[in-house]
């Protein structure tokens, strides 16, 4: 699957944010985030996935 634009400039927003948002790093996040996003798809990790699975997690637990 095709990792978009958007995804990576998701990922890398919130690495800025992770690391303090320094400034003058944005290609570093930028790459960072890329890598992150491949090594993810690559273990068949999807970001929606991670978050659905959180999620109804939760629900299971106040039921």
């Amino acid at each position: 699957m095709t990792i978009t634009y958007e995804e990576i400039a998701n990922r890398a927003f919130q690495i800025w944010k992770r690391e303090g948002e320094p400034e003058g790093h944005e290609q570093e996040h930028w790459f960072k985030a890329e890598a992150e996003l491949r090594k993810e798809r690559s273990k068949g990790k999807r970001p929606e996935a991670r978050i659905s699975k959180t999620l109804s997690g939760r629900q299971a637990e106040r039921d």
